[in-house]
């Protein structure tokens, strides 16, 4: 079952900027950083995507708990084409609740994970460098 945008974190702060704000409408990637935390006795692989939005928004996407990542081929144009957020959780897998994938021309790109959070909103400014407005850690700039 497709995930509506209203059910993921985040996404109702980044409606705050951008109204009109899609789950699913990141594009081009800026940033792709796969990291490990502790839980317990074992890690937590976390992958973490800054995407672009529009020409003037990038948004960074985090899905925790990742436990099968399909990336596409490294050359060229990095990111996401037409991609889905599904809840499986009906497939009844340990520690997965979410399938992100995109499947334009076969599956490029598969992320299966725990969670999935929008985890900060950042503005292009017109000298190419990017400002915070919004991330999940409580940093929050004036609209």
């Amino acid at each position: 079952m497709t995930v509506t945008s209203d059910e993921l974190p985040g996404v109702r702060e980044i409606r705050q900027f951008l109204p009109d704000f899609r789950a699913d409408g990141l594009r081009r990637w800026r940033s792709l950083h796969l990291s490990c935390k502790p839980s317990g006795e074992n890690q937590l692989v976390v992958l973490t995507i800054q995407a672009e939005y529009s020409d003037d928004y990038v948004v960074e996407i985090e899905m925790a708990g990742v436990s099968e990542l399909r990336l596409p081929e490294m050359r060229g144009w990095y990111g996401f084409d037409d991609y889905v957020i599904e809840d499986v959780r009906d497939w009844q897998w340990e520690g997965v609740r979410y399938r992100v994938e995109e499947c334009e021309n076969g599956w490029r790109f598969r992320c299966l994970c725990c969670s999935v959070s929008f985890t900060k909103l950042l503005v292009v400014n017109p000298d190419g460098s990017e400002t915070v407005l919004w991330d999940a850690a409580g940093t929050k700039k004036n609209q």
